[in-house]
Formats: C-alpha cells, structure tokens, sequence
C-alpha cells in the first residue's frame, strides 16, 4: 500500500468480510440463517410490541410525570425499603 492509498473505515471492512462470508454459504446455510433472522425479528418485534409493555412509561403516565422522573422516584423508594 502507498502513501496515496486510504485504509478503508472499520465498517467498510466489517461490511465486505460479512458480504464474502455470506456470498460463499450453500443453501442450506442460507436457509438457516433466514430461519435464525426471522426468529430474533418475532421475538424482539412482535413478542416485545404484545407481551412486554412499556411499565414505565404506564406508571409515570398515572403520576403525570416523566418516565426518568418515575424511575428516579422508584429507585429512591427501593434503596430506602
């Protein structure tokens, strides 16, 4: 490399070693790795949006205050119980 040449940004090369390391999987691994993506989409996604919902957003709503407020609030409340 000559002193005219860039070295190319660290997500440049994180992006061309993924891109070379998926071009050259055979179908079955492809297929997993689809399988292994719509996976982690359902359970952060959909499962997250029905299943988990936002505390503390609901209890500072009920207290007409801001969530870091709640937060700050409750962690008073734990250290003094």
């Amino acid at each position: 490399m000559n002193q005219t040449e860039t070295k190319p940004s660290i997500w440049r090369r994180a992006w061309d070693m993924y891109r070379e390391g998926f071009s050259s999987l055979t179908p079955t691994s492809r297929t997993l790795w689809l399988i292994v993506g719509i996976k982690l989409f359902v359970m952060f996604a959909v499962l997250k949006a029905f299943f988990f919902p936002n505390h503390t957003k609901q209890q500072a709503k009920e207290l007409n205050i801001t969530g870091s407020e709640w937060v700050q609030q409750d962690l008073i409340n734990r250290g003094t119980k």
